[in-house]
């Protein structure tokens, strides 16, 4: 699935070795939210080795979001990492398996400012970071 989604085109690929570079992933996503076309961000930067543990959340999501006051929908997915070879989303391999996927309360950004970002993006960290906790608590009492 995802590796059919990151070669369909529809990515906006981000060189992670330069500022630039992010800059300019960040202004082609301004563009398809102004154009109400919808968006997936990983607000943690990349893949990190740490799964199924969240990383830190950066800010860059939210401030696009917020400045182009669209709702952030919240999305787990759970158990990709044991399906798959590793944790590289761009690799198509892997094997079969149940990659479950939760859907949290979708939040508005309108009518936030500046000084909301860091509250906003502690807060969605929080609630998926308990999501994540009781999903895999509970497969363990299974």
């Amino acid at each position: 699935m995802f590796g059919r989604f990151f070669t369909s085109g529809q990515n906006i690929p981000v060189d992670r070795s330069s500022r630039k570079g992010s800059v300019k992933a960040f202004k082609i996503a301004a563009k398809k939210l102004a154009n109400g076309d919808s968006i997936a961000l990983f607000p943690e930067g990349g893949i990190k080795d740490q799964v199924p543990e969240l990383g830190a959340f950066k800010n860059g999501a939210f401030k696009l979001a917020m400045e182009a006051e669209v709702n952030i929908v919240p999305v787990l997915l759970f158990d990709t990492h044991k399906i798959m070879e590793s944790n590289d989303l761009f690799r198509t391999s892997g094997r079969p398996g149940k990659a479950r996927i939760k859907i949290l309360e979708s939040i508005s950004t309108k009518q936030l400012n500046s000084e909301d970002l860091v509250p906003l993006r502690e807060q969605i960290r929080e609630k998926m970071k308990t999501e994540l906790h009781n999903y895999y608590a509970n497969q363990e009492r299974k």
